[in-house]
């Protein structure tokens, strides 16, 4: 009865915390079956009824007949199969030695079966400790004529390192099974070119843009390492190493005509792919080498035409006679030049031009040549459109200049409509024009002055990880770098291409009020900085270890003073209280101190708190700080959940400290935090001072092996009416706090009870007489509260009274010192575990149950303790079918149906559960 129990407690506690099974779509390699004789056609060396590497399973009341032989085969000579002959519960299966898998990775699993009956498919997970658990994939149909085939994806649950699959029957009939596969997805990367768009026609700077793709795994879901950009097979700029994957390219660089650009992605792994390639039209009007003309020093002969310049031509037109001449005696540099000599002239024009080269319409150029002239000639623009007309600009007379070489030197812009130019340096009167040494380039452009400003992050958000920074500049030819800068130093390196963007990890500094800027270096000119963007960085690991944001107190809030940055008052209910910020020195080791003052107090309290921050889930911090303060204080660490509502933990119940005294708790974080901060309340008249606070991860110091305690509080009779039962289910004892004066009325345990409880093996302990507050006792009452209920329960047991438990969680110094002349362990309501080095008998942490809680919360909270081996104390109260029952105002009940489920996930877990009096004397002799 005892494995139906765990097993069944197992598959409860799957089903309840069942794991996402929505595959990752993702390109897969070819898989590894790692099924050992998946087929089963190898039999075992030892037992040929067996294949090999296979086992048979079957528990419970049932009669079951396994065989291995050809006539349960899907394919080849072998298969499995599981008649049932008779069923009361239990189940049988044929199953494969446990195989390695790797937490968080997704995996496939198939089989093909035959059944009379409805099966049911279930994975079985270890992790390294060896503890067991178990998720239902679910029931698969009868199928008694045809093969079937099993198929789930599913994803390994953290911690698990290795799993098997049952494929089971639990009814009479039969089932068969063969050609069993389980194999891990192989996601490869993947890389798109977005931008350009095939065929398109290119000039100028060009925006190249990529979608990618990595390789998904439990740490990285898209690995991307960096997208390499191409041109024509060769790599053109550098790696982009974060998304947008975007790269400006000065087409410029290239020659005009056919190109194909591409795009190469690398995954964190090393693996690459390649994008399929885009075909483009390059046609830039300033190309490669800068000059648009061609053979602008006339030195290369056309091979066509005898006497000419390749790429040149001679226009002649109206009533005159124009002699042209291609030779040495017209050469300003070289072996040639150009020359017309006009003989007579009555109207028209002569010269010598190259062909037409395409421009960009709008754009400023720089014409140059050199001549010697007889006469006064004219250089004259003739443009093109994309119909062919033609079009005219005349740039004005140049002076004769027969002794020496003059230059002639124009910038001008092209027209709106023009994609074509060619130049003319014309004669148009009786004499001689030598022209030599053309150029013809884009002009150089004064860049007007650029600014840059952060669009990301946005100001006053909060940042956590790896953040994005992104810049936006005006006048971007003119900008040469972008540099990010975090509190005025800088981040990263320049960005010289945009857009301007930057993955950072705010892990590299400390939490807390933060200022990003960006620095903007032109072309020419000074560097021009943005306005700053005001930030809150939250990390669970921070730089240096320390969560809490400015936790000397020395930064005082840039908009309010009179607070420290990071640091807020809150104050509520009827009560009168001053805070203060006290100067630098006033705190424990020169830090400045934060003091509240509560000089009237009805209800409420007053606290100073930092600003919420970040914390790792299934995980324990230490919270310390120094304090000072002249009456009973309380301190809670406050989580803000991920689904809107806040949930409080009792950390710590600091006495009155005339000087400074360091306070030091740990706590665990429970499922679906988002944040935490940390309250030190004053909730009296009196005063309390604090500084030099520290909050930081935390690895406890564990025992030999991890311990479970589950206590009840106060003697409810549905403690023993209801809960009893249940602890027996699950073979659980507890330890049962009972308040003595309650025994026998209304609501409560009678005497009999209570000696049925004991006489279960559960423990007895007290809680007091009255259960009232022992910090408002006098000595004497104190003693009255705890002789007399020791006293009373052990002459009802007839046994000892070992341990106790605080009313309201609430003691201080004096009351300790009473307690530890009657019991040998006390329990208040402190949330946290119990370690080695935290242990104290007489403030013994706790996890309370509330209303509230989930059977996943108290799963994780035992998880926990197994990873650290540590001791968790659970604090129920009472078990009342009605979630809403007066008693306690049902703050603090569970159903019988709560407390089976809790149960069950505690038993499911294997871990070890004793009484507090056991589990005392247990991690005691550790100590």
């Amino acid at each position: 009865m005892l494995l139906k129990r765990l097993l069944f407690g197992l598959i409860s506690l799957a089903m309840l915390g069942s794991l996402s099974l929505t595959p990752i779509t993702v390109a897969l390699a070819t898989p590894t079956n790692l099924i050992t004789n998946p087929g089963v056609e190898t039999p075992s060396p030892t037992n040929a009824n067996l294949p090999s590497g296979w086992l048979q399973g079957n528990w419970g009341a049932n009669s079951a007949v396994f065989s291995y032989d050809s006539a349960a085969a899907h394919s080849g000579n072998y298969g499995v199969e599981v008649q049932m002959n008779s069923y009361t519960n239990g189940d049988a299966k044929w199953y494969f030695t446990p195989v390695n898998v790797t937490a968080g990775s997704t995996y496939n699993y198939t089989d093909f079966y035959k059944s009379s009956v409805a099966t049911d498919v279930m994975i079985q997970y270890s992790n390294s400790a060896g503890t067991l658990s178990y998720v239902d994939l679910g029931e698969q149909a009868a199928s008694p004529t045809n093969w079937s085939q099993v198929n789930d994806t599913f994803v390994v649950p953290a911690g698990d390192t290795q799993l098997t699959v049952f494929h089971l029957i639990n009814s009479v009939g039969y089932l068969q099974t063969d050609d069993y596969s389980l194999t891990a997805s192989t996601p490869v990367p993947t890389v798109t070119l977005t931008s350009p768009t095939a065929n398109s026609n290119l000039s100028g700077n060009v925006s190249l843009s990529a979608t990618a793709t990595g390789a998904p795994t439990s740490i990285t879901p898209n690995p991307v390492a960096s997208v390499q950009f191409t041109l024509d097979g060769n790599d053109i700029g550098s790696p982009v190493t974060a998304s947008p994957y975007n790269l400006t390219w000065d087409s410029d660089q290239t020659t005009n005509g056919t190109h194909e650009f591409g795009a190469i992605v690398t995954s964190d792994g090393g693996t690459t792919a390649s994008s399929t390639p885009v075909t483009v039209n390059i046609d830039n009007a300033t190309p490669a080498g800068g000059n648009l003309i061609a053979n602008p020093g006339v030195e290369t002969p056309s091979s066509i035409t005898s006497g000419t310049p390749l790429d040149w031509l001679q226009g002649n037109w109206g009533t005159n006679s124009a002699v042209f001449s291609y030779d040495s005696a017209a050469a300003h540099s070289g072996n040639y030049g150009v020359e017309v000599q006009m003989n007579s002239y009555t109207s028209g024009d002569a010269k010598w031009y190259f062909d037409p080269v395409n421009i960009s319409a709008s754009k400023s150029y720089t014409y140059t040549d050199f001549y010697k002239s007889s006469a006064p000639t004219d250089v004259m623009i003739q443009y093109s459109n994309s119909a062919g007309a033609l079009s005219y600009v005349d740039l004005g007379e140049q002076a004769a200049s027969p002794t020496n070489w003059s230059e002639v030197n124009d910038t001008f812009t092209t027209p709106s409509t023009a994609t074509q130019m060619t130049m003319f340096h014309l004669i148009n009167s009786v004499g001689y024009l030598q022209t030599d040494d053309y150029s013809l380039t884009a002009a150089a452009v004064v860049a007007p002055t650029p600014t840059v400003s952060l669009s990301s992050p946005a100001v006053n958000s909060t940042l956590t990880g790896n953040t994005t920074l992104t810049a936006t500049t005006t006048n971007t030819s003119s900008v040469k770098s972008v540099q990010f800068t975090l509190d005025g130093q800088h981040i990263g390196s320049p960005l010289t291409t945009s857009p301007y963007s930057l993955t950072w990890d705010t892990d590299q500094t400390t939490n807390g009020a933060h200022n990003f800027g960006a620095t903007v270096t032109p072309v020419s000119g000074a560097n021009i900085n943005s306005a700053p963007v005001a930030v809150e960085i939250s990390n669970p690991n921070p730089l240096g270890g320390n969560l809490v944001p400015n936790p000397n107190d020395l930064t005082a809030s840039s908009t309010t003073p009179t607070n420290p940055q990071d640091w807020s008052i809150d104050n509520w209910g009827t009560n009168t209280a001053t805070f203060s910020y006290l100067p630098a020195g006033s705190g424990y080791n020169g830090s400045r101190a934060l003091s509240v003052n509560m000089t009237s107090y009805t209800s409420g309290d007053g606290k100073w708190s930092f600003t919420p921050q970040n914390i790792a889930p299934d995980t324990q911090y230490k919270f310390s700080e120094y304090y000072e303060s002249n009456v009973n204080t309380e301190v809670d660490a406050v989580f803000n959940m991920t689904n809107g509502t806040t949930e409080y933990q009792i950390i710590g119940l600091p006495g009155p400290a005339s000087t400074w005294t360091n306070f030091t708790s740990e706590f665990v974080v429970p499922q679906g935090t988002a944040n935490v901060t940390i309250y030190h309340l004053l909730e009296n008249v009196g005063q309390l001072s604090t500084s030099d606070f520290s909050m930081s991860a935390y690895n406890p110091v564990g025992f030999k092996r991890p311990l479970v305690t589950l206590t009840f509080d106060d003697g409810y009779v549905n403690e023993y009416t209801e809960g009893l039962a249940l602890l027996e289910k699950y073979g659980f004892t507890s330890t049962q706090f009972v308040i003595t004066d309650l025994i026998g009325q209304t609501g409560y345990m009678t005497n009999a009870e209570i000696q049925d409880m004991y006489l279960a093996g559960n423990e007895i302990a007290s809680h007091t007489v009255t259960h009232s507050d022992l910090t408002q006792e006098t000595s004497s009452a104190v003693t009255n509260e705890l002789f007399e209920s020791q006293t009373q329960l052990q002459s009802l047991i007839k046994a000892p009274v070992y341990d106790m438990a605080y009313p309201y969680g609430l003691y201080d110094s004096s009351v300790v010192s009473q307690v530890k002349n009657y019991y040998q362990a006390a329990r208040g309501v402190e949330d946290g575990l119990n370690s080695k080095d935290n242990f104290d008998a007489y403030d013994i942490k706790v996890q309370n149950i509330y209303n509230t809680t989930t059977t996943a919360q108290v799963a994780d909270w035992v998880k926990q303790a197994q990873a650290t081996n540590t001791w968790l104390v659970i604090v129920y109260h009472s078990v009342d079918p009605d979630v809403n029952s007066a008693i306690d105002g049902g703050i603090y009940n569970v159903t019988p149906t709560q407390l089976s489920a809790e149960l069950s996930a505690i038993k499911s877990s294997g871990v070890a559960v004793e009484t507090m009096h056991q589990a005392v004397a247990e991690v005691e002799a550790q100590l």
